[in-house]
């Protein structure tokens, strides 16, 4: 109920026109607890497979997951998006370790995190 409060509290300050939440795990209960209050949410499985693969600056990519997929797609937002010049921000955005995996027959990207990835993704939706 801790991490509902937190996003309500969020909601309120900044009047977010969507709310994702990763409904893996424990993140199910906060989605069942932001639909009852009747919160703009979209339940996200960030562990499952991506939906589609991404034409970016790089040329094709295929992801492993949704996160990774998320993530990839951030990337491209930001060579023409704007966020905070803030160290803390730029630490978490470049923290991030991608590996490649096979999946179909294919190498895919999957990122692996150490950190605080949850508030990187609050602050860039701020």
């Amino acid at each position: 109920m801790q991490v509902a409060a937190r996003i309500v509290d969020e909601q309120t300050t900044h009047r977010c026109d969507a709310i994702f939440v990763d409904g893996g795990g424990v993140g199910g209960g906060v989605v069942d607890r932001l639909r009852y209050l009747r919160l703009p949410v979209t339940e996200v499985q960030f562990g499952r497979k991506a939906d589609r693969a991404s034409v970016g600056q790089d040329g094709a990519i295929v992801y492993a997951t949704k996160r990774a997929e998320m993530w990839g797609n951030m990337r491209e937002w930001l060579s023409t998006g704007a966020i905070d010049d803030g160290a803390d921000l730029m630490a978490d955005l470049t923290g991030v370790e991608y590996g490649y995996t096979a999946r179909d027959g294919r190498d895919a990207i999957n990122p692996r995190t150490q950190g605080r990835y949850e508030e990187t993704w609050a602050r860039l939706a701020r």
